[in-house]
């Protein structure tokens, strides 16, 4: 009996999102629709106020959008290729990479009031303040998409065949 040679299956190669990357974030199952997501340091996560219909559009197009809010993100999909990639838009300064600082609420010891800020807890008293800052939160890619479609409404939607239309002859 002739044995079959049994190839091996080359896995994919994990991309390290660097700060600033941009990346189109599929918001339903024909991939037409997308939310945009630009990288902090690892492993925060801005949402771009920004939705596009009928395709992805250039990094161009949001060089000059703020963050509507961020989040820690596990960052699954990204590192898988999972989504597309936009380009990136680099920041002004090493602490521009970083998300402002947020509250952590714990709900075993509401006592201990901590704030996260560039990768470290930071004690209320240490740090100043605490109950005018965001809550700290972490989503998985799929809490990631539910929350850029909770959001929605407050942003920007872009048709992309209009879009791309009315940038001709600029």
């Amino acid at each position: 009996m002739r044995r079959k040679a049994i190839k091996k299956m080359k896995k994919p190669i994990k991309k390290k999102p660097i700060p600033g990357d941009i990346y189109a974030v599929p918001l339903n199952e024909g991939e037409t629709k997308f939310g945009y997501v630009r990288m902090y340091i690892e492993p925060n996560i801005a949402i771009l106020p920004i939705i596009s219909i009928g395709g992805l559009i250039k990094v161009g197009d949001i060089i000059n959008t703020d963050t509507h809010t961020d989040y820690l993100s596990f960052r699954t999909a990204i590192e898988k290729n999972e989504w597309p990639y936009i380009g990136n838009i680099p920041f002004n300064d090493a602490d521009s990479a970083w998300p402002g600082p947020k509250k952590q609420v714990s709900k075993i010891r509401p006592d201990l009031r901590m704030v996260i800020h560039k990768g470290h807890l930071i004690s209320e008293k240490e740090f100043g303040e605490y109950d005018s800052l965001p809550e700290f939160k972490k989503f998985n890619d799929s809490q990631l998409i539910s929350q850029i479609l909770v959001l929605e409404s407050e942003f920007n939607t872009i048709a992309v065949a209009d879009h791309q239309s009315s940038n001709r002859g600029l």
